[in-house]
């Protein structure tokens, strides 16, 4: 995690980092990292003025970590 990478806590316990803001990219984008807690899910929510894009990088399961090698 970069020194400047803000860390703020989400609704639920979600433990979010702030990689990139808005201001960082002249409006174009955010990139956040989520870290939720075992058996968190995303409620349902919309977005008026935003595109919402996702991609898990890794799961937790019964048996340990499974990560994603293909897109």
């Amino acid at each position: 995690m970069a020194a400047d990478t803000r860390v703020v806590w989400m609704p639920g316990g979600v433990r979010t980092e702030i990689h990139l803001a808005a201001e960082d990219t002249e409006g174009a984008f955010c990139l956040i990292v989520d870290h939720p807690p075992a058996g968190w899910s995303l409620p349902a929510h919309r977005h008026r003025s935003e595109i919402d894009a996702a991609a898990a990088l890794a799961s937790a399961t019964r048996h340990g970590w499974e990560f994603v090698t293909q897109p």
